[in-house]
């Protein structure tokens, strides 16, 4: 009995198209885990950001770590809300936002800066309690 000989290989595609597929597969490769940082170095980057961004943006938003890491307490010693109460007006309370930012220091707020129309009593004796 004649042995069969193996099938030929595929045809190379035309157009450089292989090219382009080893460019997607070292991409794939070179990904780069994101949420592996570690918290030091997120909260280096984290303290460059605003605090309305922390809150509101991809920081928390992003995977389970960075929004652990844009909870810790040494974010929100120092929270300035200034400038906020004309753009987030509509969309959010800046009464709740500051509250939020309260929380989130965990009893550890040195300094609180909101403009006059943001604080009231009852949020100075919520931060008063913190």
């Amino acid at each position: 009995m004649p042995l069969l000989s193996p099938p030929p290989p595929p045809a190379a595609p035309s157009g450089g198209s292989s090219r382009r597929l080893g460019s997607r597969i070292r991409r794939r490769r070179s990904r780069r885990n994101w949420a592996a940082l570690p918290l030091d170095a997120l909260l280096y980057i984290f303290h460059k950001l605003d605090h309305v961004d922390l809150m509101l943006g991809a920081a928390s938003r992003t995977c389970r770590s960075w929004r652990s890491a844009a909870r810790e307490p040494e974010l929100w010693r120092r929270i300035d809300l200034r400038g906020y109460s004309r753009p987030f007006r509509e969309t959010i309370s800046l009464d709740r936002m500051a509250r939020l930012a309260i929380w989130f220091s965990a009893g550890q707020c040195v300094a609180f800066m909101a403009e006059h129309g943001c604080v009231d009593g009852d949020l100075l004796l919520f931060l008063a309690e913190r």
